[in-house]
C-alpha cells in the first residue's frame, strides 16, 4: 500500500467523528485494522483508508441502541451505500479520464515511431518518408 492509503490515528478519528481514545480502544479490541510503524516522534499507529471507510457504517450502527431506533438502520445503510457509490463513480470517472490521456499519448508516440521507421526505411532505400 502506498503512504496515501494510510491515515494517522488523529486523521482517522477526525474522519470517523470519534476521539483518538475511542480509535485506540477499537484497535486494541480488534475492531479496526492498524499497524504500528515508526513515525517522526517514535512509533505510531497507521490505519488503512479502506478500514476507515468500512468502519463508518459500523460506527453508525453501533450508535443505534434503542429498539425505536432500529428502524433507522436501513436508512443508515442506504446513506452509506449511496455515499460509497458516489465516491466510487467519481474515482472511476477520474481513472477513465487518466486512461484516456494515457491512450492519447501512446497513440501520438506510436505515430512518431511509425514516422521515424518510415524515415529510416526511406533513408536506407534513398527515398523520402511519407
Amino acid at each position: 500500500m502506498a503512504m496515501d492509503d494510510w491515515l494517522t490515528i488523529e486523521r482517522a478519528a477526525r474522519h470517523l467523528g470519534v476521539s483518538t481514545r475511542t480509535l485506540r480502544r477499537w484497535i486494541k479490541a480488534g475492531k479496526l485494522e492498524a499497524e504500528l510503524r515508526p513515525g517522526p516522534y517514535g512509533h505510531q499507529y497507521l490505519v488503512p483508508r479502506s478500514s476507515v471507510a468500512g468502519r463508518e457504517i459500523v460506527r453508525d450502527l453501533d450508535r443505534v441502541e434503542r429498539e425505536e431506533e432500529r428502524e433507522t438502520v436501513p436508512r443508515i445503510v442506504e446513506a452509506h451505500l449511496a455515499a460509497r457509490e458516489s465516491a466510487l463513480a467519481a474515482e472511476v470517472a477520474a481513472l477513465r479520464h487518466e486512461l484516456g490521456g494515457a491512450l492519447e499519448r501512446v497513440e501520438q508516440r506510436l505515430g512518431q515511431i511509425e514516422w521515424e521507421l518510415a524515415a529510416l526505411r526511406g533513408s536506407a532505400s534513398g527515398a523520402e518518408p511519407e
